[in-house]
């Protein structure tokens, strides 16, 4: 039997909302330092790449899910 974290390849085990909910809040207070702008643009773009993971990610689960045939119930 296997390990239930281990049950879908490539899905993170950490959770994502609140890694972005984390680095919103530190990109908002570094946003108004002056000399740290660059580092809150950097933090920005690191949200961005993290919602389009997120989304290839999500699309290959489900076209692994539309390949798999449905699981029987006993």
């Amino acid at each position: 039997m296997r390990h239930p974290l281990h049950q879908r390849p490539n899905v993170p085990l950490v959770d994502l909302d609140t890694i972005r909910e984390t680095l919103v809040y530190i990109r908002d207070d570094i946003q108004r330092v002056p000399g740290l702008e660059q580092a809150a643009a950097q933090l920005t773009a690191a949200l961005v790449e993290m919602a389009a993971a997120e989304r290839r990610l999500a699309a290959s689960l489900s076209s692994i899910d539309a390949r798999l045939p449905p699981q029987r119930k006993h």
